[in-house]
């Protein structure tokens, strides 16, 4: 905050505790008074603006008197005379000259083309950008923004910033179809191009962009989930017992303590158990039709009857253990589970 405030009468001018990231702050109605002084910090300088016109800029760091350095100053560079009596009001402009750091992000997802998806896939992306007031247009400055508004944030400035910033972005990464890899590849390319763009944009108020980054490209966390999902699987390809672990895996790290862990052990045991069923009764029908083979009909026969009672005859697996279940069984005869259940 400043010891001065608008339309009070003081005898010190000054902005004494400027809040961060404010681009500079306008001092209204005030009267020139004998024995008054202006004092700049370093980091600014101070525009003494009258009837809307630049009259003169002070941009050294010091303690200014009024009747000695500021009025002579005034009447010799705007030709008009300044007094004590003249009844003549001044704005004074206090600025920030040094850089400014802020970030910026995309406020709506950008589609970037993918295979198979007519609209493609949104994107968002993130960065910051420096930026400083242009000494050399401080009457633009003047005359666009600070004889309109007190105060103006480098905040201020990336809200008019980011339509800017999004819609070059939409053209640099039209331009370069492929994945979020692509784009992260190309982030000093496309930062490089974009500086130019927006520094222009802000130079029509007076204001400079320094430099300009693209920090990095992200899908919305919706998408980004689904893309991992799919991943993953390609990267199983058709191992379907690999699969098997990693869902167990996930099953017990997501599935809640003790009782998700016995169900997901019962379902394991149940797949294992009907496979070793179904494997065991598959190598007795072996063991007969070879037996068949060579004349052994009786040996054959009974192999083929173990077998059959290994494999279902008609009564399938149980669902709960896996054991398979004799034609007709109501109940299994494993675990009690009632058929159908």
């Amino acid at each position: 905050m400043s010891l001065f405030k608008s339309k009070q009468f003081s005898s010190v001018i000054e902005w004494a505790d400027p809040e961060e990231g404010v681009l500079f702050h306008r001092f209204d109605n005030i009267e020139l008074k004998k024995g008054s002084v202006c004092i700049l910090r370093p980091g600014q300088d101070v525009i003494i603006v009258s009837n809307g016109e630049v009259n003169g800029v002070f941009t050294k760091d010091g303690r200014y008197n009024v009747e000695s350095d500021i009025i002579p100053f005034l009447s010799t560079a705007a030709g008009i005379k300044f007094g004590f009596d003249s009844g003549r009001r001044i704005e004074a402009v206090f600025v920030n000259t040094k850089d400014i750091l802020q970030n910026w992000g995309t406020r709506s997802p950008i589609n970037i083309e993918f295979p198979g998806l007519p609209g493609g896939i949104p994107v968002r992306a993130n960065g910051n950008f420096v930026c400083h007031v242009d000494e050399e247009k401080y009457p633009v400055l003047v005359e666009n923004i600070a004889g309109i508004q007190t105060e103006f944030t480098v905040e201020d400035l990336r809200e008019r910033l980011l339509g800017s910033i999004e819609q070059s972005l939409m053209q640099h990464i039209s331009q370069l179809a492929g994945t979020i890899q692509t784009l992260q590849s190309q982030v000093s390319t496309i930062s490089a191009e974009i500086l130019p763009e927006i520094d222009a944009e802000t130079s029509k108020y007076g204001i400079r962009i320094r430099d300009f980054k693209v920090m990095s490209f992200s899908y919305p966390e919706g998408v980004q989930e689904k893309l991992e999902q799919a991943a993953g699987i390609g990267l199983l390809g058709n191992n379907i017992a690999a699969y098997q672990q990693v869902a167990l895996a996930d099953g017990l790290r997501e599935g809640g303590g003790a009782a998700g862990m016995a169900g997901m052990f019962v379902g394991a045991q149940a797949g294992a158990q009907m496979g070793q069923n179904f494997v065991a009764g598959a190598a007795q029908n072996a063991a007969g039709a070879t037996q068949n083979a060579v004349g052994g009909a009786g040996m054959g026969a009974a192999q083929n009857a173990a077998g059959a009672a290994q494999q279902p005859s008609g009564g399938g697996f149980c669902i709960k253990c896996g054991t398979a279940l004799p034609a007709g069984a109501a109940f299994c005869p494993s675990c009690g589970n009632k058929v159908g259940a």
